[in-house]
């Protein structure tokens, strides 16, 4: 340790000096003209384990210092408690926060780098020298050390090492716009960048152990009491000292004064000018090693575990010391007095980064209202820009502010019309793409049903568009079979010159298949005889007599190919009724050519029925096929019949209460019964318009209705499933509810039906629908049901009548919906993860439709694009030092830059505004213009937006209601809004959930709205969940447990 080293060499010394250094310390320490400044106490607290600490920094709220026992040791709470880390074979000797991670240097060289403070992280520094200090100027971060050692880095994880010699280096510091470096022998290095450094002659030859800037004056301290001061870092006065036998190992600044410490006897002596120094008063005689400033208070710390500290005054200074930009130049040299300022620069900057530097580093700073921890970027429009930088002395009321106007150069119009390249998502160009040739073609195959053409302009800013829509990036083109002509434009910055190229794209016809083969045929009840191939065109099956019909379903090799079952086309599967003993049932395939053929022959052998034999003799039982001999049981009909009742409906007869009166009263009926193991038992149940039936040879019992629409094609539809219960007696009762499969489609904020949407059905991509041989991804044809209004089953069709749409549908089938309309995102039920379950076969889930024997009805919502424009993009963000300051105000101004962002308006406005108070500089100036053009956001009569000025809750409600159609409201929830100007908007945004009021039952339209609340309110309106967002805080004042945590990381975030 160098205060170990120090102490050896100079002990005696010191021993004889003790006592007069004891007494001189309650007096103070003078400087020229006898001047003395009242001395600061501190409090002395020893750490655990009173192990010698080597020094000591501040950064980002905390405190860190290293002890020679390998540790490094934090306190967040103002250095009032400490924690201990272990560092194994590490000796720390000093520290920098750089604003976002800690970089340690130490012995032997090494580096150490944490985000947290709690896991370390070694970096090589390509050297073995004792490192004893490191600075950072916010983008170089320096270390120096023994024998000449300098290391410079970007980051703290690479570093590059620059020889100053073989001196060895004590400290380093930046400050003034350079880094200054101090070393034993007298010497000081500086240099503006970390790399090139130059020698600054000193009038002594002690070594110099620590140097501070601040207030514009470098310090520097010493052995035998050295001090030395400079205001520009190459020019150094010695100052006198009073005690040259101390040795001050460590100087800081901070709440407008200097503090060092000594290195034998636990001195403290304090200067706010460099010049003439007190004694402090720190009641510890351990010696002291490091001195640090940070969060108004100073921390010493030295030999035991002793650490002392003591609150710093605060300042009244609000000058700065610099003001840098990182193009253009001031016009006059910056002077702290000089606070207007002008620079101009070319047209191809577009953002310049502005670095204040206060006097006092414990003042702060904000550039255009962001707070300024270093450099500051400020986008730039054209012409004038004017930035504002305000500087806020310690104290906390002192203020003063610096102007600077940018003039940003306008930019010439350029008339290049030309295009560098033109590529296709399909098919080659016929030629190399050229500027100068404007006509090109190319092939596709048949499958290639549209094609994506990508044009790249030679000018950024000229526009192009393709067969007249605008090509941001590609643009898809559907194609025709054959000859395709398109057309790309482009239209040069100038707005007048224009080029065309012609492209035009032949699409090949479709060759026509041959193909006429089956890979699969099924039967609903029985099993082939032999496996299915498609070379065996000859099979059979055997079933019971209860089968009274099966369902044949043939799948083509070919979806383009046709299929007939007994001469019925089959687009699924086709009944087939079975008369007792041989059925023979013939499946033709046709290939799409429409000549080639081949016949599957199926011999179905029906059994025979079997008779129950007679009871004995003089016994007396039941006429049926079960009893018990000897008792007399109670007869039933072999043949029992009923009615279905519909559940709402009445007793009566006729179409008011048809089953299907919502699907058509002439639509036939079927039905199967299975008993509840499940076993097909009687097939093909016909029912009457009067929803009577006859069945066949039925036990009384419960069994399982599944009720099907017959089709005019023949074809099954999915309709009901009920519980048939069959009397002794013979009679047979039902009851269900009535078929209906229309759902209703709404606006997902109004919650209003939407008429006009169009709906398309597809089959879904499952292993159910592909051992159906349904094509996924393709439309699904459905059977015209003449009597179904309105849409007549048709595929697609349009919601009407309130948002209505249905579709009879086949059973044991994957579907899914995609719904569009101009003014809202098209919804796609494959990305609609509800989980329901209608019947007890059907259901919706993971987005996908299943269709068992139950037709399933589903309404849903869509989202209006005037919120979905923004996508999953943040439209709210954070500050610069991490935070998110949820409860701080919205203004006006920063309304309209979400709403900006929210909307992605992009029209003609946005380069100016009608209102006074907002100048072309302005930084909401474009979002500020497109609420004005779009009559969302408007000013006072008096010709001002008034930008700065807190938005309200009653102003929200009324932005939001100029966006949406909400409906009218009845009755008022709230008791303070009978008088409020935005009473109906208000109304209107608390009906549709959008808003809600405080538990008094009020909702305080006055109000101002804060950014938490913001980010809640404007999520609802686009939809946006926080369910998903991370775990991990991303601000550092929204913990997880904040009431809107979600909210606001779901809006500063990309989800």
């Amino acid at each position: 340790m160098r205060l170990h080293r120090l102490r050896r060499k100079f002990k005696n010394v010191f021993n004889a000096l003790l006592v007069f250094m004891m007494i001189f310390a309650s007096v103070g320490w003078f400087g020229p003209d006898n001047l003395v400044f009242a001395a600061s106490t501190w409090t002395v607290q020893t750490l655990e384990g009173q192990n010698d600490i080597n020094g000591v920094s501040y950064g980002g709220g905390n405190w860190l210092a290293f002890d020679l026992a390998n540790n490094l040791i934090s306190s967040s709470d103002g250095a009032q408690t400490w924690q201990f880390q272990p560092l194994p074979d590490f000796v720390g000797r000093s520290a920098v926060y750089t604003g976002s991670k800690w970089i340690v240097v130490g012995d032997q060289g090494q580096i150490y780098t944490s985000e947290d403070m709690n896991t370390w992280t070694p970096h090589p520094s390509n050297t073995t020298s004792t490192l004893y200090s490191v600075a950072t100027n916010g983008s170089t971060i320096v270390a120096v050390g023994n024998d000449g050692t300098v290391l410079t880095s970007s980051d703290g994880t690479t570093w590059n090492l620059v020889s100053l010699g073989s001196t060895n280096l004590n400290a380093v510091v930046y400050g003034g716009s350079q880094f200054v470096v101090t070393g034993d022998s007298g010497n000081i290095f500086t240099s503006p960048d970390g790399t090139t450094w130059t020698s600054r002659t000193t009038s002594t030859s002690q070594s110099l152990y620590s140097v501070a800037y601040g207030n514009d004056l470098y310090v520097a301290v010493g052995g035998a009491g050295t001090i030395l001061t400079s205001t520009d870092g190459m020019s150094w006065k010695p100052q006198a000292s009073s005690n040259e036998s101390s040795f001050l190992l460590s100087v800081a600044y901070g709440g407008g004064k200097f503090v060092a410490v000594d290195g034998n006897a636990g001195d403290i002596i304090s200067s706010r000018d460099g010049i003439s120094w007190n004694n402090e008063t720190p009641t510890t005689t351990n010696a002291l090693s490091g001195v640090a400033y940070g969060g108004g208070t100073f921390v010493a710390v030295g030999n035991a575990g002793t650490v002392a500290s003591t609150p710093a005054a605060s300042n009244s200074d609000a000058n700065l010391s610099n003001l840098t930009l990182s193009q253009g130049t001031l016009n006059t040299p910056f002077s702290a007095g000089t606070t207007s300022y002008l620079a101009t620069v070319d047209h191809s900057v577009t953002s310049v980064n502005v670095t204040p530097t206060t006097a006092d580093s414990n003042a702060s700073v904000t550039v255009n209202g962001t707070a300024a921890t270093s450099g500051v970027s400020v986008p730039l429009n054209t012409e004038s820009n004017t930035i504002t930088v305000k500087v806020t002395a310690q104290d906390g009321t002192s203020t003063k502010t610096y102007t600077l106007t940018v003039t940003r150069a306008a930019a010439p119009l350029s008339n290049n019309a030309d295009l560098t390249n033109l590529t296709l998502s399909q098919g080659t160009l016929n030629a190399p793409f050229s500027a100068g040739t404007t006509s090109y073609s190319a092939t596709v195959d048949h499958s290639v049903t549209s094609v994506n053409v990508t044009p790249t302009t030679a000018d950024s800013n000229a526009s192009v568009t393709v067969n007249g829509t605008a090509a941001t990036s590609g643009v898809s083109v559907p194609l025709n079979t054959g000859s395709n002509t398109i057309t790309v434009k482009v239209t040069a910055q100038d707005g007048t010159s224009t080029k065309t190229y012609t492209l035009t794209v032949t699409r090949a016809a479709a060759p026509l298949s041959n193909n006429a083969d089956l890979t699969n045929l099924t039967l609903s009840q029985g099993t082939l005889n032999a496996p299915f191939s498609a070379g065996t065109t000859s099979y059979s099956a055997t079933v019971d007599h209860s089968v009274t019909s099966v369902n044949v379903t043939p799948t083509t090799a070919d979806s383009n190919a046709s299929v007939t079952v007994n001469g019925t086309a089959a687009t699924s599967g086709v009944s087939v009724p079975l008369n007792t003993g041989s059925n023979t049932i013939t499946v033709k395939v046709t290939a799409q050519d429409g000549t080639s053929t081949t016949t599957y022959t199926l011999s179905v052998t029906r059994s025979n029925p079997v008779i129950a034999p007679s009871g004995p003799s003089g016994s007396s039982g039941s006429s049926g096929s079960s009893g018990s001999s000897g008792s007399s049981g109670p007869s039933y009909s072999q043949n029992p019949s009923g009615t279905i009742q519909v559940l709402g409906g009445s007793t009566g007869t006729g179409t008011d209460h048809s089953l299907t009166q919502r699907i058509g009263p002439n639509v036939k009926l079927s039905a199967d019964i299975y008993s509840t193991d499940g076993k097909l038992i009687s097939p093909d149940i016909q029912i009457d318009g009067n929803r009577k039936f006859t069945l066949g040879n039925v036990q009384p019992g419960t069994y399982k209705m599944v009720l099907y629409v017959t089709a005019p094609t023949g074809e099954k539809l999915a309709g009901r499933t009920a519980t048939l219960t069959v009397n002794a007696s013979g009679s047979a009762s039902v009851q269900t509810d009535l078929i209906d499969p229309f759902g209703v489609v709404r606006d997902s904020i109004t919650h209003q039906p939407i008429d006009g949407i169009k709906l398309t059905l597809y089959w879904a991509d499952t292993d159910l629908n592909r051992s159906k041989g349904r094509t996924p991804g393709t439309q699904v044809v459905l059977p015209s049901l003449p009597d179904m209004a309105p849409n007549q089953n048709r595929n697609s069709q349009l919601t009407v009548d309130g948002g209505k749409y249905g579709w009879m549908v086949f059973p044991e089938g994957d579907y899914y919906i995609i719904a569009e309309k101009d003014g809202y995102k098209t919804y796609d039920s494959r990305h609609d993860m509800r989980d329901v379950k209608q019947g007890d076969t059907s259901y919706i889930r993971n987005g996908i439709i299943h269709v068992g024997q139950t037709v399933v009805r589903m309404d849903f919502t869509m989202q209006s694009e005037t919120f979905a424009a923004a996508g999953n993009k943040p439209y709210l963000s954070g500050y610069p030092d991490g935070t998110f300051r949820p409860d701080n105000r919205i203004t006006r101004a920063e309304l309209a830059a979400i709403l900006s962002r929210i909307l992605t308006y992009r029209g003609d406005a946005g380069t100016s505004t009608p209102y006074h108070d907002i100048n072309s500089s302005y930084w909401a100036l474009h979002a500020i213009a497109e609420m004005s053009d779009l009559k969302i956001m408007v000013g006072s009569p008096d010709g001002n937006f008034y930008p700065e000025q807190p938005v309200t809750r009653a102003e929200l409600a009324a932005v939001i209601a100029r966006l949406l159609p909400l409906p009218s409201a009845q009755g008022t929830p709230f008791t303070d809004v009978d008088g409020s100007w935005a009473k109906d908007s208000i109304l209107k945004m608390a009906n549709a959930g959008l808003v809600s009021g405080y538990g008094d039952g009020t909702f305080r339209p006055e109000q101002s709205l804060t950014r938490a609340e913001a980010a809640v309110i404007f999520n609802k309106l686009m939809g946006r969940s926080s369910q998903s967002v991370a775990s991990t805080p991303k601000w550092s004042d929204v913990p997880t447990d904040f009431w809107a945590y979600g909210d606001i990381l779901a809006a500063s975030i990309s989800l």
